[in-house]
Formats: C-alpha cells, structure tokens, sequence
C-alpha cells in the first residue's frame, strides 16, 4: 500500500524511505541480507501508472511491479552495476495480461471460498434458530449475508478521471506548475498537469485514435494540443519536452487499453461502433480497426523480424496501401511475386542477405551499405569482403572436388576388388570342369 500510494502522488519519492524499508524487508524474506548503504543505492526508477478506467488497473500493475522486482531484484547491489529493469520498458503488455489472467484466476477461487464459508454460517444460524426458537436473530442474520453477498458481486469502481475543475476554468485563470531539478513537475500544479494530460491523451477530437504511431500524428494536431494546455497552465517554465513525452505515452497506453477491454472482448459489436461513452467518430474507430486487423499490425505484434523487402513494401506505400509513385508498384509487385513460393515454406528468415529478394528486385548493394538498414552494417561486416567470398567459395568446390576424387578412386578400388574375385572363381570352376570330363572319359575308356 506503501508503494501503491506513493505512484499516485505527484511526488513519489517523498515516501522513499518507506520504499526502502519495504525493500529490504522483501529481501530479508528471501534469504538475502544487504547493508543500508546497498539499499539506498538502488536507483527508485518507479513506473509511470496510467489513469485508471476501471478501478483496478493500478493494483494490477503495483502487483506485477513488485512480482518483477521480487523475480529479478539482483543479490548486490551497485549505481553502475544494478538492472535498469524498472525503466519505461520495465514490462511487457503480453506478460501483463497472462500475470492479470493468474490473478484473476486466483480472485474468483477466493470468492468461492468466501462464499462457500458464507453459506456454512447460515447454515449454523439455521440450526441455531431451530434450537432456540428465535426467528428475528435469523433474519438479522440472513440481510448480513445478503450484504456480505452485494458487496463481493457489486464493487463499487471510479471512471477515468476528467478534470472538469481545469477544462472548466475561466480563459484568464492559469494553473502555475512548479519543476524539480531535473524537470519533473511537482506540488499541486504539477499533480494537476499530469492528470490533466491524461484527458488529452484520450481526447480523440485532439489526439486520434487512427494513427500508427505517435511520430505520425500531424504537426498542427502537437502544436494545437501544446496551445491548449499552456491556455491551462503557466507558460513560463513549462517543459515541453517532458509534456510531450508524458502524453505520447498515455496516447499509446489509451489505445492498447481500447484494444486489450474493448475491441478483443466485444469484436462482434465494437468493431462496427464504438462505445459511446468515449465520445471516438464511427469514421475514426473503423480506421483504428482496419489498423490492428491489418497484416502489417500483426506481424509487427507476433514479434517475427521483417526482412528488408517487406520493410521496403511497408516504407514505400501510404497510409491506404498505396505505393508512393510508379517505380514503387512496379517494385513492390516484383517483391510480392517472389514472396509468394515462400509463403508456405519455413517462417525463420535472416534481415538481409546476399542474394535475398531484395537485392533481386533493386540490384545488388555497392560496396560501404546494406541497403534497408540504416547507418552501420555494410556487405562486408554482414556476409564478408568479395574477395573472400570467392576464397571460400573455392575453397568449398576444391574440397567438393577432393571429395569426389576420393569417393571416385574408393569406386575404382571397388571394382577391381570385385573383378579379381570374379577371375578368381572364374579361374578354379574351369580346371575342376576339365578334370571330372577326364576322369569320365578315363572311366569309358576302361570299359
């Protein structure tokens, strides 16, 4: 709970010390003893927790929070050598819903005990009440398990947070915002703007749905949502960078939240129209649709590696699928052709090769660049200088050749083995032959 509250106040390390507490007494448990100078060392890199939409999803990522660190947490520690695993990237979305499911899991068979131990003091009421002849003790009884049953099926949960105090404020009144040292806002500004920013975030009228990719979004669409909140909030200090930053990041966490409760629940109804409490055009959630049912979408989630033709294919064609220009069509219809016998042959494949598809289509890459993969890798760091592709491969058909030879004379040695066998029992069947006919002719000649 220490933890818990400390991730939603705008100042998480002013519970510090009790984290660390926390800290070493979790270590403690596990058998592993570390001085007061280990544990401050320990880099307090906490998640950012997103805004909560159905009430639980904070307790959820505190509990994989600390699965993680109990499951990853080194047995020393050191500034330099200690794990940054508690970054930005300290989690993975995939990870996350199997560890919900477990959890999940394990809640409903608590409720089934709890309902099942419910049911047993009934029961015993019941049979008290027999005893004692005494009807309104059993009816007490019955409207306390009643509620007892209410509240475990009903819990009461919070929307996400609106912010009606800041959109709702007069157009001269500013929220000013103070920043630490390292440019985190801080005190009750800074705990405003980053509520706030969560509400832009899952504005789609400000920031769309329909979009891939955060660096994707229009320049105007930025500079629009920027002029926005400085009409909120004091402009003098403000760090666009981090704000950015921080919004981008609730943007991404807003549509995988749309995606993982909504469109992967209900695919049958929320593909068609959205839910109306989210206040997303018909047009608009259709498109993000298109995008997460896309080929490209799934492959990019599968977590296969794309070659260099299909990031061609992918970097060369527009929003809708279409090449940018004439010689793109004539090309990508060239990659697609050759892909096609693949299809069905093994899914395992290398990012750039020699031969590959790629370099079929747009010619062989010059000397110094590999073509499709950036600043770096050249031919002769990837598959070897020219020159010494040619002393192996004559290396390769010098052995191939010796082998041959070798395989050619055992052959050779075969043969004459077997042919001097066969002169050999050609040579013995002959003078028996001849010597049984004189002795028959010995033995007629006698009578």
């Amino acid at each position: 709970m220490i933890l818990l509250d400390s991730l939603h106040m705008a100042e998480p390390l002013s519970k510090e010390s009790n984290i660390r507490r926390f800290v070493r007494e979790l270590y403690k448990v596990n058998g592993r003893m570390e001085t007061s100078r280990a544990i401050n060392s320990i880099p307090l890199l906490l998640p950012k927790v997103p805004q909560q939409s159905g009430g639980e999803e904070c307790g959820v990522f505190i509990l994989y929070y600390m699965f993680i660190f109990a499951m990853n947490a080194p047995k020393s520690f050191s500034r330099t050598s200690y794990p940054y695993f508690l970054s930005e990237h300290w989690f993975s979305y995939d990870d996350l819903d199997a560890f919900e499911k477990k959890i999940r899991t394990f809640e409903k068979r608590c409720e089934t005990e709890a309902t099942k131990s419910l049911a047993r003091k009934i029961d015993s009421v019941e049979i008290e009440d027999k005893v004692e002849g005494t009807k309104n003790s059993k009816i007490i009884k019955d409207n306390t398990l009643n509620e007892e049953r209410l509240s475990m099926e009903k819990r009461k949960t919070r929307g996400p947070t609106c912010s009606h105090e800041v959109h709702g404020m007069e157009s001269d009144k500013k929220i000013y915002v103070e920043w630490n040292d390292v440019g985190q806002p801080v005190g009750p500004g800074g705990r405003s703007l980053r509520t706030f920013l969560g509400t832009v975030a899952r504005n789609a009228s400000k920031l769309p749905i329909d979009i891939f990719v955060w660096n994707k979004i229009p320049k105007h669409l930025i500079e629009d949502v920027w002029d926005f909140i400085k009409r909120k909030y004091d402009d003098g200090e403000l760090e666009k960078k981090w704000i950015m930053k921080d919004i981008s990041q609730k943007w991404k966490y807003h549509k995988y939240a749309l995606r993982r409760k909504i469109f992967k629940q209900s695919k049958k109804t929320i593909q068609v129209n959205p839910p109306e409490d989210l206040h997303i055009s018909t047009d608009m959630w259709k498109e993000a649709v298109k995008i997460w049912t896309s080929e490209h979408w799934v492959l990019q989630k599968s977590g296969q590696e794309m070659d260099r033709s299909e990031l061609f294919i992918v970097t060369h064609t527009t929003k809708d699928g279409i090449p940018v220009n004439s010689e793109c069509v004539v090309a990508i219809e060239k990659i697609q052709a050759l892909k096609q016998p693949q299809s069905s042959a093994s899914s395992s494949q290398t990012v750039a090769s020699k031969y590959d598809i790629y370099s079929q289509v747009l010619g062989e890459d010059k000397p110094g660049r590999v073509r499709g993969l950036g600043t770096g890798p050249t031919p002769a760091t990837l598959w070897g200088r020219t020159t010494d592709i040619l002393k192996d491969e004559n290396k390769k058909l010098g052995d191939r050749v010796k082998d041959l030879e070798e395989r050619i004379a055992k052959l050779e040695r075969t043969h004459s083995k077997f042919q001097e066998e066969n002169d050999s029992v050609d040579g013995g069947v002959a003078p028996k032959e001849s010597a049984s006919m004189t002795k028959q002719d010995a033995h007629s000649v006698s009578f």
